[in-house]
């Protein structure tokens, strides 16, 4: 908004005689502030925060009409330290004010938001492309709905977005634009993108890709999926990256988005995104008052040690990131001669490990950056309050800190690696989530999530992957499914990371390997009948039943040889296609001849269906059982009766007495199977073979195992 000088003068006379009215209060609403009984409790309230900054800068402005620019200053730049929330942003133009009078235009700072969470977006949901130039500033884009972010379905959004007829076939890609405005682009050296995404994204600003985010490279496609899919806590959390080269324009500028799943029977969408200016670094308020000058000051107003130990610390903060290493350590010296009494402080070796990494003194950084970390976890684990600046707060609450393993311990890093640190900082957490991990494979495992998924560092994830690879034996036979597991996953994360550097013929070389069963357990018995001929699906490589060999606990009394799948062919789904048509599979729609050769007065067969719903008493498959002899049973395998779609959703109706197995995806998706007993007319004769045939239905039968009583 722009000021005439008349306006300018009638908006400061305003201003000066409402401030000289608050004065007497709020200078005592600063001193009851004060009184409180647990002062350590209430800096952790960001409320509490919230509120006294704000007085404090208030009583800055008051200052500041009294003619004492230092003073003010000063107050301004505590409240500065203290601020949360919608504080921060309303304490900057106030600072402006003091330093020069009300600023025509806003002036960027390093915190600006440009685009905030929960804003408007228009959106597309009709399951295809809108156009090939539907990212540029010039489409029209005024026909799609619009509504407030976070925008999907199936996690509480505040806008739901379509996802098509068919519930078991949803559309991969929903595509998003909106708007925002940047006043003085020159300003701008970058913007921060805090990214929720459920499950990958991909980022255009003004026409131009700045961001892709859990997608592979090379040519995004409507059909496209995305790397992984995202479940738990990482469903609605924001990862942020900084992007410098950014082409903006000043007025108006526009953001598109396009959001892609990992699979078409995903539950769930997730969007919303916040965007931030990282300015050309703004000096520090009141850096040219000495350090002497602002300890008097304070003092005068009688702010408590408690508080003043706040601010220094955040000051020396400001120092280093404005890349002011004197200051910095200057600030630092305040800060560390009010917390003298508890040399294991985290925040102040925090802020100590920072400035030696800004003075290039690398190992004395690590040393102090290790040890903060390990102080505060030591003060979670002893049930104490924590306080370091960039940790989440939901690490600071999490079982994590009580258990303590190398693997917990580089979780903390994976959370880290979706935050707004320096880079300088980044590298520390890294070099520490190492150490901690040594060569743990679970715990390189949630370093390997980290480098990939919140910085896209694909080569050092390909470094972790091969190496550990390199330490584990590949499983024989008869291995624990945990070892199996654990093998697969590291040959998936190599798979990955190396798509993810774009080499897409080397990754895809590495799919007979991912896609082949275990070895059998030679210790199984006939009982268990080896489906290794027959397997045409995978428990490990993009299975939403993957936790299956490990979690399978036999309901009905005997067990199951687990280590793939048999897929058939479904019937026409309600868009015309069969599941194969739709996914360019080969899945066939009979399995003939699985032999058995054994007698059994019964059989266990752990099967369920997927892809479609049918109504309830519809035929999806039958298993047709051939004696010696030349005579034949068939088995009819019903929906729901039977089997029941195996990823169940909410009043879906199920034959509980079929439930073989309830348990989760990776991803905590639950997941179901149907354990069917069918007893054997035949007792006394030899079964040959079994046929497993599809009946064509909506919903596509699958086999995981047959058991011999």
């Amino acid at each position: 908004m722009m000021f005439t000088g008349m306006q300018r003068m009638a908006t400061r006379a305003a201003l000066v005689t409402a401030l000289k009215a608050a004065d007497p209060f709020i200078v005592r609403a600063h001193d009851l502030l004060l009184k409180s009984e647990d002062l350590a409790a209430d800096l952790r309230n960001p409320v509490w925060r919230m509120g006294y900054s704000m007085i404090v800068a208030i009583r800055g402005m008051v200052t500041a009409q009294k003619g004492e620019r230092e003073s003010a200053l000063t107050l301004l730049a505590l409240a500065e330290a203290i601020a949360t929330g919608p504080a921060k942003e309303m304490i900057g133009p106030m600072v402006a004010y003091v330093d020069g009078g009300m600023p025509a235009t806003p002036v960027a700072t390093e915190s600006d938001i440009l685009l905030k969470r929960g804003s408007s977006w228009g959106y597309f949901d009709e399951g295809k492309l809108p156009d090939p130039a539907w990212m540029q500033p010039e489409f029209e884009d005024r026909l799609w709905f619009r509504g407030p972010a976070s925008l999907g379905y199936g996690d509480n959004p505040k806008t739901t977005v379509g996802w098509g007829p068919d519930a078991t076939k949803r559309y991969i890609t929903t595509y998003f634009r909106t708007r925002f405005d940047v006043a003085d682009p020159a300003r701008i050296k970058g913007l921060v993108l805090r990214l929720q995404r459920d499950d990958g994204a991909v980022v255009y600003i003004n026409g131009k890709e700045v961001r892709r985010d859990n997608m592979p490279k090379g040519e995004i496609e409507n059909g496209t999926l995305a790397l992984e899919s995202v479940g738990d806590s990482n469903e609605t959390r924001f990862f942020d990256q900084t992007v410098e080269t950014v082409p903006l324009n000043k007025g108006a500028n526009v953001v598109a988005v396009e959001v892609h799943q990992n699979q078409a029977r995903s539950t769930d969408v997730s969007f919303d995104l916040e965007i931030a200016a990282v300015s050309t670094p703004k000096s520090v308020t009141g850096s040219a008052i000495p350090v002497a000058t602002f300890r008097e000051k304070l003092k005068a107003f009688g702010i408590p040690d408690m508080i003043l130990g706040e601010f220094w610390g955040f000051r020396a903060e400001q120092f280093i990131r404005s890349g002011d290493s004197p200051k910095a350590t200057e600030a630092l010296q305040q800060a560390d001669a009010l917390r003298a009494s508890d040399e294991n402080d985290p925040r102040t070796l925090r802020l100590r490990a920072l400035v030696a990494a800004a003075g290039a003194n690398a190992g004395e950084a690590a040393r102090l950056y290790a040890a903060a970390m390990d102080a505060m976890l030591k003060q979670a684990a002893d049930g104490k309050p924590v306080d370091l600046r960039p940790l989440p707060s939901a690490l600071r609450e999490a079982a994590l800190v009580l258990r303590q393993t190398p693997a917990d311990l580089a979780f903390v890093f994976r959370r880290l690696a979706g935050e707004s640190l320096p880079p300088f900082e980044m590298e520390l957490a890294l070099n520490w989530a190492k150490k901690k991990a040594g060569s743990d494979p679970a715990a390189l495992s949630q370093i390997w999530y980290g480098l990939t998924d919140g910085l896209s560092r694909h080569n050092e994830a390909l470094t972790i992957a091969e190496s550990v690879i390199l330490s584990l034996s590949k499983p024989k036979a008869g291995a624990p499914a945990a070892e199996v597991h654990q093998h697969m996953e590291w040959l998936q994360f190599r798979e990955r990371s190396i798509r993810a550097q774009g080499n897409k013929a080397a990754a895809d070389a590495l799919l007979t390997e991912l896609s082949a069963a275990p070895p059998r357990d030679p210790a199984l018995g006939p009982k268990l009948i080896d489906l290794s001929a027959h397997y045409n699906g995978n428990l490990y490589r993009g299975s939403s039943l993957s936790t299956l060999s490990r979690s399978f606990i036999s309901l009905k009394g005997v067990s199951f040889d687990l280590r793939g799948l048999i897929r058939l062919e479904s019937g026409i789904l309600p868009d015309g296609k069969t599941v194969n048509e739709k996914y360019n599979t080969k899945h066939p729609l009979e399995q003939k001849e699985i032999k058995i050769g054994q007698k059994s007065p019964a059989i266990h067969f752990l099967t369920s269906a997927t892809w479609g719903r049918e109504s309830r008493g519809a035929e999806v498959a039958r298993f047709v059982i051939h004696y010696a002899g030349g005579i034949a049973e068939t088995m009819p395998v019903k929906f729901i009766d039977d089997v029941a779609d195996n990823v169940p959703t909410i009043g879906d109706p199920v034959n509980a007495a079929q439930v073989g197995w309830r348990g989760t995806s990776d991803s905590g998706e639950l997941r179901e199977l149907s354990e069917l007993v069918w007893k054997n007319p035949h007792p006394d004769k030899t079964i040959q073979t079994i046929d497993f045939i599809s009946a064509k239905a909506k919903a596509a039968p699958f086999l995981l195992g047959i058991t011999l009583e």
